[in-house]
């Protein structure tokens, strides 16, 4: 039996069952794959839509489908998975860390990052060709310890991101209205979300575009963080 057969389509069995989100059938590929001494297809993406193994586990939410995806890759010799290459959805680009901000999965970021730093790999931060990146997710999604990860890496790896005020007004705005949002404004981000910010464009490590066409709340909730903080230190 060859595993890695590709169908019609370029589609090979591990690609279909993480699109299938099945679990179960990765492992049991794995496990056949070791039995067999065969090593399975991991990172072909010639198919119809450029789509890989690992796109599709962080596209369906699966944190236990992408540690699998990862321990298996770190079992082989010479192998290490892709994770910057973009897959379009909708007209959207979208890769691995993108879809794990957006769905607002802290654990599958930190395993992202965890991966690329151990095989010595620059994760990009990119947009998604419409303005939102990972960073505006996270922080769209008042996720303290996300957008600490994030700027974090960035910071390590010397690149400067940039968070846009619109792209984030329309985020919350958007989330809340479908209810995947406990916050429907900038105004209610958490305090320690906005001095991580704060601190990060104060040192020029992020470049933050305020909204100048409207009163620009973000601008007026960073100033007054910065004036509490600067009143602590004094």
């Amino acid at each position: 039996m060859n595993i890695n057969e590709k169908d019609e389509y370029g589609n090979y069995p591990l690609l279909w069952a993480c699109i299938k989100n099945n679990t179960e059938m990765v492992q049991l590929l794995m496990n056949y794959a070791n039995q067999k001494d065969i090593t399975l297809t991991i990172n072909d993406k010639e198919n119809d839509y450029g789509q890989f193994p690992l796109f599709w586990a962080c596209y369906k939410n699966n944190t236990e489908m992408v540690q699998l995806l990862m321990n298996y890759a770190n079992n082989q010799k010479e192998m290490t998975l892709i994770l910057n290459d973009k897959v379009e959805v909708s007209n959207f680009n979208l890769y691995p860390l993108y879809c794990a901000a957006a769905i607002n999965n802290t654990e599958m970021v930190e395993l992202l990052i965890n991966y690329a730093n151990q095989n010595n790999i620059s994760l990009d931060m990119d947009d998604n060709g419409k303005g939102k990146n990972p960073l505006s997710w996270a922080v769209a999604q008042n996720n303290f310890d996300m957008v600490k990860l994030i700027l974090d890496y960035a910071n390590e790896k010397e690149i400067k991101l940039e968070l846009k005020e619109t792209i984030l007004e329309n985020t919350i705005t958007e989330h809340y209205k479908n209810r995947e949002s406990v916050i429907n404004s900038i105004s209610e981000l958490e305090f320690g979300i906005i001095e991580l910010l704060s601190v990060n464009r104060k040192n020029n490590k992020l470049d933050v575009v305020f909204n100048m066409e409207s009163e620009s709340p973000l601008m007026k909730i960073m100033e007054e963080t910065e004036i509490k903080k600067n009143k602590k230190e004094n």
